[in-house]
Order: structure tokens, then sequence, then C-alpha cells
């Protein structure tokens, strides 16, 4: 999430100083943060909290009504 969030920092940075000339880079690299966000979150299964949530809620509760 970091390296896709460097890029649109880069690239509006790149195009401020006239580094790269013609319109705005700000859609490409909103295209590229949307590629490696959704990597992150198939690949790596980044914000996954269900295996989390099971272990500290259903598997540590002593039966169906709590007290």
């Amino acid at each position: 999430m970091l390296v896709a969030s460097i890029n649109i920092l880069v690239m509006e940075v790149f195009w401020l100083l006239y580094l790269a000339s013609g319109p705005s880079l700000s859609p490409f690299s909103l295209v590229i943060f949307g590629v490696l966000t959704a990597w992150a979150l198939f690949r790596y299964q980044f914000l996954d909290l269900v295996p989390v949530s099971y272990h500290v809620l259903i598997a540590t509760m002593r039966g169906p009504m709590s007290s």
C-alpha cells in the first residue's frame, strides 16, 4: 500500500516540476494505485479479518448465550 501511495505522490511531483510534459499524470497514477491495491487485497489477503474475528469471538464463547 505504501508503494501504491508513493506512486501518486511521485507522479504529481514530476508533473508539478515540469519533468513530465502534457496533461496531469493523476489518472495514470490512480490506475496504478488501483491495480497495486487490488493485487495486495487478493494476493496477500490484505484486510482479511475473518480468521482473526473467528478466533477472538466465536472460539472463546462458552455457550450460545454469554452473560
